[in-house]
């Protein structure tokens, strides 16, 4: 279970709120590539590996910026899992 957590509307909001929300939705909804893996510690870590691979062959920023919040929210996935925090 993912907990989002709102900026207070006072508040700024950080400038790094839309890679934050675009995780959240990554993990909310995982791409149909990261289901052909098993869900355990290799097919997690092979996950990272797909989308490392895919983030050093991104051509454009738009997406290098779309395959960082992928592997981002892998890395996070498996943290997750490593620290029983699912």
């Amino acid at each position: 279970m993912m907990m989002i957590i709102f900026p207070d509307k006072e508040k700024e909001t950080p400038k790094d709120w839309a890679f934050m929300e675009k995780s959240g939705e990554v993990l909310a909804s995982m791409p149909d590539t990261w289901k052909a893996y098993p869900d355990n510690e290799a097919g997690m870590m092979s996950v990272i590996d797909m989308e490392y691979n895919e983030l050093k062959n991104a051509m454009t920023d738009k997406d290098k910026s779309c395959e960082l919040v992928h592997l981002a929210s892998a890395c996070l996935r498996m943290w997750r899992r490593l620290n029983h925090a699912e």
